[in-house]
């Protein structure tokens, strides 16, 4: 989880820090909070079953690429 949100805070130009879980709480949904704290992988086996696969298998690696799709589909809204 440290790997991936240290790639995330470089490709929107910042840092990654830790806090501690209340005010990460506070900061977050509940479930966003629940969802960093478990660090489990996920897997769409029946995605998987029609032939569909991650753009970006390894998101550490991909989070550049998919932070820029992300930003270029709000900017066309």
């Amino acid at each position: 989880v440290r790997e991936v949100f240290a790639a995330v805070a470089a490709a929107c130009g910042t840092t990654a820090t830790e806090a501690p879980e209340h005010v990460v709480r506070a900061a977050l949904s509940a479930h966003a909070a629940d969802i960093m704290r478990r660090d489990v992988a996920l897997r769409a086996p029946r995605a998987l079953s029609l032939g569909w696969s991650p753009r970006h298998p390894d998101i550490a690696a991909g989070v550049r690429a998919a932070h820029a799709q992300w930003r270029a589909g709000r900017e066309a809204s």
